[in-house]
């Protein structure tokens, strides 16, 4: 009886940190959503404030976690310029 008591625990403890782990990703994705909205206004700024502006803007968010190490590399390649075809 013990060993059922302890997997049923085992089985609640997993599924809570599922749960907890869902909800820190959907954070994240939130967290990278809104930093992808404010890079896409700097990016394609004219200007040379505005594209030193991104980078700053860039390297903070990567910097703090609010964007994934994807997410930068992307922005990275449109803020230099380099976007190749997909």
């Amino acid at each position: 009886m013990d060993l059922m008591k302890a997997l049923a625990d085992c089985k609640k403890t997993f599924e809570s940190a599922d749960r907890t782990l869902m909800e820190a990703q959907a954070y994240l994705a939130k967290r990278e959503q809104s930093a992808c909205k404010i890079l896409d206004v700097w990016v394609v700024s004219t200007t040379s404030v505005g594209r030193q502006l991104a980078a700053s803007l860039l390297v903070f968010a990567f910097r703090h976690g609010d964007i994934s190490e994807r997410v930068f590399d992307q922005y990275w390649v449109r803020l230099n310029g380099l976007e190749v075809a997909a």
